[in-house]
């Protein structure tokens, strides 16, 4: 189970309630969902269901997964939605087609996949000779973009 890919899970992330709760299903609403344990890649710290920590719902990579689950959800109530941070605060959404300066946000900007490093095969040494660089990129509920590059 652990080791293979993070789970990504249904509950929102939020933090921890410091008063007892019987089948917590999380919170309400949030801007990431839960993620738990870790993938091939994770150092073995992390390899555990304990590990908990937040993946934006638009991510997506080739470390995260899911469990299908058949079973009756909870019957306990969400959490109220976590106080929002001041700079999330006051956001508005708006079509992404009403953009007037840059690309055309209604077309795709990025194409690829493309291969950032050519690295032949036989390669030792200090470079990466048997995998590359993962990029990710996912819209936040603001409108801003978050990229990452997992190595």
């Amino acid at each position: 189970m652990h080791g293979n890919i993070e789970e990504w899970c249904l509950d929102w992330y939020g933090p921890y309630v410091e008063e007892d709760q019987v089948d917590p299903v999380g919170y309400a609403s949030g801007i990431a969902r839960v993620s738990r344990g870790g993938s091939y890649a994770t150092f073995p710290f992390f390899l555990r269901s304990a590990n908990r920590m937040g993946m934006l719902p638009g991510d997506r990579n080739w470390m995260i997964g899911f469990r299908v689950v058949i079973g009756e959800m909870p019957l306990t109530e969400p959490l109220a939605a976590a106080e929002l941070l001041p700079h999330r605060q006051d956001v508005a959404d708006r079509d992404p087609c009403e953009v007037t300066a840059g690309p055309d946000p209604c077309k795709p900007f990025f194409d690829g996949p493309r291969k950032f490093v050519n690295i032949p095969r036989q390669a030792i040494g200090p470079v990466f000779a048997g995998h590359n660089h993962n990029p990710a990129i996912a819209e936040c509920p603001n409108g801003d973009l978050l990229a990452i590059t997992y190595t």
